[in-house]
This record gives structure tokens, C-alpha cells and sequence, in this order.
């Protein structure tokens, strides 16, 4: 798989069906390492402890307002794979950019939201991937 390209009207061949499969496993996605967390900083030492319960809940609680950047990184991503350009590569440029803008929207610090979307956007792109693995590959 090419890190910036994809099949040039590879959209044609992913249903709605996939994208909200992989749009709905990028959103809880985060979920399950922020539980992990969670569940892992009581038996943590103080600071290492505090740090794990912060990032844990925060990853925990990020469905809450992830899903605005959601509604702009998958029409952008739907674009970027019509035009041949959703290489993996380019799907974390296309969740900083979505989850950055989600933040200021939504009113929460661009300093995780844009990392987050950054993976989002690649969990995203490996699910479709792995549903449709013809759309990914460059003709």
C-alpha cells in the first residue's frame, strides 16, 4: 500500500454500510485503552497513577466529542480516497485536521484533539482498508 495514494475513485467501492463500521470502531475505539487505564492506575505509584487516570478518562469520555470530528473526517476522507490521495499516510494528517478543528467547535483543548484524531483517522482507514483492500491499492 502506498503511504499517499489510493485507488482514484476508490469512494465507488466502499458502501455506506463500511464507513459506518469503521467510523462507529474509530469512535469507541478509544474507549478501550482509556478503561485499561483506568482499571491499571490504582496498583501505579502516585504520579505515574494520576497520569494514567487523566489520559484514562479522558480516552474514556472521548466519544462525547469526538463525534463532531467525525462528521468533517469522513466526508474528507470519502474525498481524499474519490481522489486517490488516502495513502496511510495521509489519514492522520486527515484526523489532526478534523479532530483540531472538532476542538475548536466543540470548546475542549486542540492539544489532545488532534492527536486523537490523528488516530482515529487511522484506525478509520485500516478498518476500511480491511473491509475493502481493493479500494486502497493504486492503479
Amino acid at each position: 500500500m502506498s503511504a499517499w495514494r489510493s485507488r482514484s475513485g476508490g469512494h465507488r467501492l466502499v458502501g455506506w454500510s463500511d464507513l459506518a463500521i469503521a467510523a462507529l470502531t474509530a469512535w469507541v475505539a478509544p474507549m478501550v485503552p482509556g478503561l485499561a487505564l483506568m482499571a491499571l492506575a490504582p496498583i501505579l505509584p502516585n504520579e505515574a497513577a494520576l497520569f494514567a487516570s487523566a489520559l484514562g478518562l479522558a480516552l474514556a469520555f472521548s466519544p462525547i466529542a469526538s463525534w463532531v470530528g467525525l462528521i468533517i473526517g469522513v466526508p474528507l476522507s470519502v474525498l481524499c480516497l474519490a481522489k486517490g490521495r488516502f495513502g496511510w499516510a495521509v489519514a492522520p494528517l486527515v484526523g489532526l485536521v478534523s479532530g483540531a478543528f472538532a476542538a475548536q467547535v466543540v470548546g475542549v483543548g486542540d492539544g489532545i484533539a488532534g492527536p486523537l484524531g490523528a488516530v482515529a483517522a487511522v484506525v478509520f482507514r485500516a478498518v476500511l482498508a480491511g473491509m475493502k483492500p481493493v479500494a486502497f491499492q493504486p492503479v
